[in-house]
């Protein structure tokens, strides 16, 4: 099975809100220090209820997300639970409007849940109000909303999202020279006020050119958008766009003729539907890649080998970077949850959770939650990306470590 990117964390955000369909409500229910040695026997305990939020109807549905939560939750029994006690995942999906996310706030207040872990919920702000009322501690991989993202309630285990902006304008400038940049971006009110918040800010720090170039999502001309983008011929050019928007951009440059270099967010589907014109183009992620782990530590390839194993069987559209991302999360907070000595409760999480500090994410860097790792963002418990190059139809690693640059948006 190929593993490829689906579309950057911060480009769903901004496109999903840009694109979310208003209507009807879709809230039914479908259902710390170091680590833990994990148990080799499956988990028969006393159940503990865990709640699921995720996107998974309406027209902007995420199955991706929610395959790696269910699987994720799965392998977590399947090697013992937490300590001995299986996770009960209360699953309640959403369509990404806020009377959605509120009535599986307070469904999962009354189920008793531990914690929820959200895979996407656009709206999932308006449900953390209720969670926090309850001390329920709000957990996931990527924050979807403002609220969250600087909340002494939440924790995510995934890179803020500046990094997703800021990254790869460092790389550029750092590793191959680049002063001036052409930014790529599907036009909304939404992405444009992420780039001014997001890209504006890396840009200055750095003291790199950037032009920002918004085309019309709806019915792009992806090749008319990329020549004027590039009309000034910019050193490079960086996008964050959907999966096949990524593809026709890179098909686009290659058709030009343009010579500088191209980063391609977050997205990697463009490298199997066109591996020629994908040849050096730049990618990017807060995990290991599943492609390649000869250059990866030991134990995170063993944690990729094992997640490839969860998900055979599943749909191809179900096993995206999405569904890694939140397949990690699942084990991330398995580890926290094992880090508890006594009962596993609301307020043991939270301590626990507050308590993390230099833990290895699971197929990913290090985690420290303390409130630290990004500036107004407490909810971050880590800053950085890996960044990759196609060699020969495959991601290869630029930067051997995570790029942290939250010193770039200090100010």
């Amino acid at each position: 099975m190929r593993f490829t990117k689906h579309l950057s964390v911060v480009g769903v955000a901004a496109a999903a809100l840009a694109l979310a369909a208003c209507s009807g409500v879709g809230g039914a229910t479908d259902g710390s220090g170091g680590s833990e040695p994990v148990s080799t026997s499956a988990a028969t305990g006393t159940p503990i209820k865990v709640g699921f939020l995720n996107q998974g109807s309406g027209a902007l549905a995420f199955p991706d997300f929610g395959t790696g939560g269910t699987v994720g939750i799965e392998q977590v029994n399947a090697d013992g639970g937490i300590k001995g006690q299986p996770i009960d995942l209360v699953v309640c999906n959403v369509d990404g409007t806020p009377a959605a996310s509120v009535k599986c706030a307070n469904q999962f207040v009354d189920d008793g849940v531990v914690a929820v872990i959200q895979g996407i919920d656009l709206s999932s702000d308006t449900a953390l109000e209720i969670l926090a009322g309850a001390g329920i501690p709000f957990i996931g991989h990527t924050p979807f909303g403002a609220a969250q993202t600087n909340s002494p309630n939440a924790w995510f285990f995934g890179a803020a999202p500046g990094a997703f902006y800021g990254v790869p304008l460092k790389t550029l400038k750092d590793e191959f020279g680049v002063k001036t940049v052409a930014f790529l971006n599907p036009d909304s009110p939404v992405t444009r006020s992420v780039a001014d918040a997001s890209l504006d800010p890396a840009a200055e720090a750095l003291g790199v050119t950037v032009t920002k170039n918004f085309y019309n999502p709806t019915s792009p001309n992806y090749t008319a958008a990329f020549a004027s983008a590039v009309a000034d011929d910019p050193d490079a050019v960086f996008m964050i766009a959907p999966e096949p928007d990524c593809t026709a951009f890179v098909q686009a440059a290659r058709t030009l003729g343009y010579q500088g270099e191209i980063f391609a967010g977050s997205c990697g589907q463009f490298v199997t539907a066109d591996p020629a014109a994908a040849e050096g183009v730049l990618s990017d992620s807060d995990l290991y890649v599943p492609d390649d782990t000869s250059s990866i530590p030991a134990e995170a390839g063993e944690q990729i080998a094992s997640y490839r194993k969860a998900v055979e069987g599943q749909p191809a559209a179900n096993v995206t970077n999405f569904t890694q991302m939140t397949y990690s999360t699942m084990q991330d907070f398995a580890t926290v949850a094992r880090s508890i000595d006594g009962e596993v409760t609301p307020e043991s999480l939270t301590t626990a959770l507050k308590a993390v500090s230099g833990v290895d994410s699971f197929m990913g860097q290090p985690l420290t939650c303390d409130g630290e790792q990004w500036p107004d963002s407490i909810s971050i418990c880590a800053p950085g990306l890996l960044v990759y190059s196609v060699e020969g139809g495959t991601l290869k690693p630029v930067s051997g470590e995570f790029v942290d640059i939250a010193t770039l948006y200090e100010n």
